[in-house]
């Protein structure tokens, strides 16, 4: 994404409660992980990722 994208932006699912995190299990169909917004942050500076991003919560 960093490397090839032109528009450097991504959408990724989260979860900030017990309860968003249930939903999200429901909700998995394409998603192979989803994390909190932290561990969200450290896998793009684990990965040099410095475009921007947001985060779709299932309240």
């Amino acid at each position: 994404m960093e490397r090839v994208g032109k528009e450097k932006y991504l959408c990724v699912e989260s979860y900030r409660t017990e309860e968003e995190k249930a939903n999200l299990l429901y909700w998995q169909v394409t998603c192979e992980q989803f994390n909190t917004p932290d561990e969200w942050e450290w896998w793009f500076k684990q990965t040099g990722y410095t475009g921007d991003h947001s985060f779709i919560y299932f309240e």
